[in-house]
């Protein structure tokens, strides 16, 4: 995957590249000696797998692979202040998705206990039995989660969500778009002054939702399709970008960009004629929680720290922290208006029930989509 920049909603640098793996998998463990040692958790306690409820009776040290700053600021703290005899080593430059790592993971049970990731390594980690049973009884206040997220992240806990969609500069565009459709139909009028993502999920993701068609498909009949109408508006597009997607629309270079939610949210702090597109038709999204690894000795302290997480203002002090797209209705008295008041990142109940999230289980299709893509740059 190409480095994709974008700033957070601090202004501070983060990778996209990053962001997609945080919760990929364990990267390769053999180039980093000594990491297994330094995981290890510093209490044999908390082994236990009751459903001990009280702070006192939940004990252990969780370590837990994670994004760096992916995290609410106060969620450590606070948790170990609501269980004492608790704490949480965050360890950060470790992916999910390569077959070394879940060998690893599987040889040295018990050195991990919980990690991000996002639905692609949580089902192939599932299929190569490297995630603990997750028993979503334990934690109550998943009840503050949407069913389609639950859903498509049964391993443990979901936490964010970014999608794919488009920006336009309001005061360039003087049509109202709202779907793909419309993209599609203004591009000649708005001749390279489009800039996209340059990505194949991405892309791929809105051409095929442009046809009504689930946006994560890797079927030869639909990526043909969706092939045929990239190839279709790529005359009319300036420019597919690497890095900083949505910042021609600042300047006013650009009047549309197809890019992630976040990059547009970034974007309108700098320009108030920049407009949020939720397509009609839906939109392509990655999602990400958090899943108990197997062989953890600390579940009692991990469906804590877990159901910790999604108490409402804990949440919010999640999505504060990292600016991103959220799930929980309840959590919105305490986000800032920033980003609940912002259509690319606020909580919207139908925008979420339509978003098409990928799913473990078609290596092929992932090489057939590639192939595709690489006609499409060649076109």
């Amino acid at each position: 995957m190409r480095q994709i920049d974008h700033p957070d909603a601090f202004g501070s640098s983060l990778s996209r590249r990053q962001l997609l793996r945080r919760g990929s998998a364990f990267a390769a463990l053999a180039a980093m000696p000594g990491v297994l040692a330094a995981c290890g958790s510093d209490s044999d306690e908390g082994g236990s797998t009751s459903t001990a409820t009280t702070a006192g009776a939940v004990t252990g040290t969780i370590t837990m692979v994670n994004y760096e700053g992916w995290i609410g600021k106060s969620q450590v703290a606070g948790f170990k202040k609501k269980y004492p005899g608790t704490d949480v080593k965050q360890v950060y430059g470790i992916t999910l998705d390569s077959p070394s790592t879940i060998t690893q993971i599987k040889q040295d049970q018990g050195q991990w206990d919980l990690a991000l990731m996002g639905t692609l390594p949580g089902g192939q980690l599932t299929e190569a039995k490297a995630l603990a049973e997750f028993d979503p009884e334990r934690v109550p206040n998943l009840k503050h989660m949407p069913q389609l997220a639950k859903t498509a992240f049964p391993w443990g806990i979901p936490m964010d969500y970014g999608r794919v969609a488009y920006g336009y500069r309001s005061d360039l565009v003087k049509e109202k778009p709202e779907s793909w459709a419309d993209l599609w139909e203004l591009a000649p009028k708005y001749d390279k002054k489009i800039v996209m993502l340059n990505g194949d999920t991405a892309l791929f993701g809105a051409a095929l939702k442009l046809h009504n068609l689930d946006g994560t498909s890797t079927a030869d009949g639909d990526l043909k399709r969706a092939l045929a109408s990239l190839k279709e508006i790529k005359p009319h597009v300036r420019a597919l970008l690497e890095t900083d997607s949505a910042k021609p629309l600042i300047d006013g270079s650009a009047a549309f960009a197809v890019t992630y939610d976040y990059e547009v949210a970034n974007a309108q702090k700098e320009n108030k004629d920049i407009v949020w597109v939720e397509p009609k038709e839906g939109t392509r999204a990655y999602m990400d929680g958090w899943a108990p690894i197997v062989g953890t000795k600390n579940m009692d302290a991990v469906y804590a720290f877990m159901n910790y997480a999604l108490e409402p203002r804990v949440y919010a002090d999640f999505v504060n922290t990292t600016g991103t797209a959220y799930f929980m209705e309840a959590a919105n008295p305490y986000i800032e208006p920033r980003i609940k008041n912002n259509t690319a990142l606020a909580y919207n109940e139908e925008a979420v029930a339509a978003l098409d999230i990928p799913k473990w289980g078609d290596p092929e299709g992932a090489k057939r989509r590639d192939r595709y893509w690489q006609e499409f740059l060649a076109s």
